[in-house]
This record gives structure tokens, C-alpha cells and sequence, in this order.
């Protein structure tokens, strides 16, 4: 798995031994057979991505479908920058950080990867009070990368770091357990990502319009409604004057 991971560029083989691949499987244990099903597929990319329905003949292109961009794989997710992606990964980040908050995590795991969800990169530094204590984390996880968070893989350096501090706080949650639940989260994250994206391109509206062609048309009827009724016969000015380009947009 090591040598197939490094060869399809998902994970360097220096970086492998580093994952807390015990606490991935933990994570899963207890989950539906659907859950790990959507796992296996998301993080090896065998899903309904751009890339994939290309390359199946489904489609006759690969470009994310809610932004537009090129060769779609899974890892795009939470970089896609359509409206609606980021409103969705702004809203799981918050949930995360909530989550770790309220599960007794170390001060400054979550200022690392309230840092790394909010820049979308992996920080260097943390606050100089944390700073001794997370060094070698944090240099683990900058090898594993940004981008394999959403496929659960952390540093298994973090389950040393939150073992220690539990002891210090009246939680009776094992660092194990936070650990496999922190993973679990990640996972749900993308999991979130995927539905939202997935909602987009198959979710009707209640008109039975395809969400992504509903808002196609409601900026087709923003970009005409502002250009007033110059490009308009006289005898068809009555469709916008006196009416809101809200009125409009509730219309059937």
C-alpha cells in the first residue's frame, strides 16, 4: 500500500509510517457499510468526479460541474470556489472547531488546525506557548499534507500530544477514542463536501429545474435585468418596468 500510495502521488512513502492508520480503522469500525463504501471510493478516486466520468464515457469532459474547473478529482473538494462549496466548507469548519472545543482538545491542536482549515494550508508556526509541544506534529503532518486531512490521514504524533493533556482535564475520553473520533470528523467533513456537490448537480428545485440550471438562469435574468430595457422592443419594456429583479427571480 506504501509503494501504490507513492506511485499515484498520494501519499510519499517517507510520510506513510507517520499516518495514525490504526486510528483510521478504529474510525470506521463502528460506521454503516455505506459509510466505508463512500470511503473507499472517495479516497481512492473510483467516484462521480469530473476526471472519472470522462475517462467512463459518461460525460465529455472532466470539469467540476459547480465551478468549472479542470480534471475534478475528489481532492478538489474543498478547494472548489462556487458559492455554495465554500458556504459548505465554511460551515463544517466551524462545526469541527466546535467539536473540538467541546471534546476537551489540546489548546493548541486546535489553533493548528483551526489554522490549516481556515487558509486551507498548513501553518509552520502555532502560538509560542504550544509551540515545544507540537514541533514534531507538526512536521509530520506537513509531510503527510494538507490535503489527505479530508481522507482522514493525521500524524499519529497528535494522539501522543492529546494523551498527555487529557490527563489534565476532567474528560474520561482516552486519547485513542478522541483521536478515532477526530478522524471520523475529517471524514464527515468531505462527506459533507461530496453531498453538497453531488446536491448541486442532480437536486431539483420545486419547479423541477437541476439546482445548477436554476441559478444558471437566475444569472442569465440578473446580467438582462440590468441592462434595462434598451435592448428590449418597445412593446416588451412592460416585462421589467415597475418590477423587482427579486419579483422577477420568484417568478415560475
Amino acid at each position: 500500500m506504501c509503494e501504490y500510495l507513492h506511485s499515484h502521488n498520494s501519499l510519499d512513502r517517507e510520510a506513510f509510517p507517520l499516518v495514525s492508520w490504526h486510528s483510521i480503522s478504529r474510525a470506521l469500525d463502528q460506521r454503516s457499510p455505506s459509510f466505508r463504501a463512500w470511503m473507499t471510493k472517495h479516497v481512492s478516486g473510483h467516484c462521480g468526479v469530473g476526471s472519472k466520468m470522462r475517462a467512463w464515457g459518461f460525460w465529455d469532459n472532466d470539469q467540476c460541474p459547480c465551478c468549472g474547473m479542470a480534471d475534478e478529482t475528489t481532492r478538489h473538494l474543498p478547494l472548489c470556489t462556487a458559492q455554495h462549496m465554500v458556504d459548505e466548507y465554511d460551515k463544517q469548519t466551524l462545526s469541527l472547531i466546535q467539536w473540538m472545543s467541546d471534546s476537551h482538545t489540546h489548546p493548541g491542536i486546535i489553533d493548528y488546525f483551526t489554522t490549516a482549515l481556515t487558509h486551507k494550508a498548513l501553518p509552520s508556526t502555532v502560538p509560542i506557548e504550544h509551540a515545544s509541544d507540537l514541533q514534531q506534529a507538526m512536521a509530520n503532518q506537513s509531510k503527510i499534507g494538507w490535503d489527505n486531512l479530508f481522507f482522514g490521514r493525521i500524524a499519529d504524533s497528535w494522539r501522543s500530544i492529546q494523551r498527555q493533556h487529557l490527563l489534565s482535564t476532567p474528560s474520561r475520553r482516552s486519547a485513542e477514542t478522541w483521536t478515532a473520533d477526530f478522524i471520523y470528523h475529517l471524514l464527515q467533513f468531505s462527506h459533507s463536501l461530496w453531498l453538497c456537490r453531488n446536491n448541486y448537480v442532480h437536486q431539483r428545485d420545486a419547479q423541477g429545474l437541476l439546482l445548477k440550471d436554476g441559478q444558471t438562469l437566475q444569472e442569465s435574468i440578473t446580467h438582462y435585468y440590468q441592462k434595462g430595457t434598451r435592448p428590449l422592443l418597445v412593446q416588451d419594456h412592460h416585462l421589467i418596468n415597475n418590477r423587482s429583479l427579486q419579483d422577477l427571480l420568484k417568478r415560475p
